[in-house]
């Protein structure tokens, strides 16, 4: 037997065409005993709908896209999952892509989206100027920010409340006696690197502490990262080198990690560590990170939550936002006065 069609399934149920599409579709009532002859006879012959056409006909590809900045970044692994969890559930298919940091590449792949006719958008983007979404907002395809947003830009966000989580994470350092903090972050045009420098800063401030230019680290990629760190402590005496350092992401705080390991520098005996996120490495050095533990999964399912909203029905952009959780580990040390 060939390809099984509509019209075989209509002819062995003894009904209409119409009849069968009402039923593979659900868009019209079908009589339960009519229904149930079709659904039959779909399963006895193993008939599989046109996807495509299906979708063409209704105006519905029922397809998200999604774009991050690196699919290998545990983090953005476990937003995609509460992405796909809550989308799956609804009868959406992802359609994933990694930006890798480039403004350009995160472009054309928003083009490509496009011509996949996706739905609706989910992006935690790499772009820092507004102009670019505000034109692509006139094709009428929702765009959900996650995790990063563009300062100005008045669209859908979830988020979490990055600058005061930082906060909280360096008055716990300085609560345990510490005065020479450093911070290890990407660029702040990145919007989570901005803001949780902010709460960084703030902390700081409120103390009356000093924040020493030789103890930022503010530079995108592994490399630069890897040699900042490496500068805050290669040749530099022992009481001008930070006693502690806050790395804004999970990223960072691996990068430091190893560099640290690698110049013997015993983390926290020598220098405390407190992390933004979770630190897949530590597990490796028997190392529990004192960290803003992110829910992520929950981050993604909002996310989701808020494109297939805005899929039914448009409304006044929304901006929502999770607190996380201080986690007490054993990479820190106190500092007595």
């Amino acid at each position: 037997m060939g390809k099984v069609t509509i019209r075989d399934v209509a002819n062995a149920a003894s009904v209409g065409l119409s009849t069968v599409s009402r039923v593979i579709n659900g868009n019209y009532p079908v009589n339960e005993k009519t229904r149930a002859t079709v659904l039959k006879a779909i399963e006895q012959l193993d008939y599989v709908p046109n996807g495509v056409a299906r979708s063409l006909k209704m105006k519905r590809t029922q397809l998200i896209g999604v774009i991050v900045p690196d699919v290998g970044n545990t983090f953005f692994m476990q937003l995609i999952k509460g992405i796909e969890r809550r989308l799956s559930q609804n009868g959406y298919t992802l359609m994933i892509a990694s930006s890798d940091e480039c403004a350009e590449k995160e472009k054309s792949i928003v083009n490509i989206f496009l011509e996949k006719k996706a739905e609706a958008l989910i992006v935690s983007t790499c772009q820092v100027e507004e102009s670019y979404f505000q034109r692509q907002r006139r094709h009428d395809m929702p765009i959900v920010f996650v995790d990063r947003s563009i300062p100005g830009l008045d669209i859908d966000m979830v988020s979490e409340e990055n600058e005061l989580c930082a906060q909280q994470l360096t008055e716990f350092l300085i609560r345990n006696g510490h005065r020479r903090i450093g911070i290890v972050n990407s660029e702040r045009n990145v919007d989570t690197s901005r803001r949780r420098n902010e709460g960084f800063r703030r902390a700081m401030a409120a103390r009356k502490l000093p924040v020493h230019p030789e103890h930022v680290v503010e530079v995108r990629g592994y490399e630069g990262c890897y040699k900042a760190v490496r500068a805050l402590f290669e040749g530099v005496p022992e009481n001008q080198r930070p006693t502690a350092l806050f790395a804004t992401n999970n990223r960072r705080a691996e990068i430091t990690l190893s560099v640290l390991n690698e110049m013997g520098i015993h983390v926290p005996d020598e220098v405390s560590l407190v992390a933004y996120g979770d630190v897949s490495a530590s597990e490796l050095l028997a190392l529990k990170v004192t960290r803003i533990e992110q829910d992520t999964q929950r981050l993604g399912g909002m996310a989701a939550d808020l494109a297939m909203k805005r899929i039914e029905k448009s409304g006044a952009p929304q901006s929502l936002s999770i607190t996380s959780q201080l986690v007490v580990g054993n990479s820190h040390r106190a500092i007595l006065e």
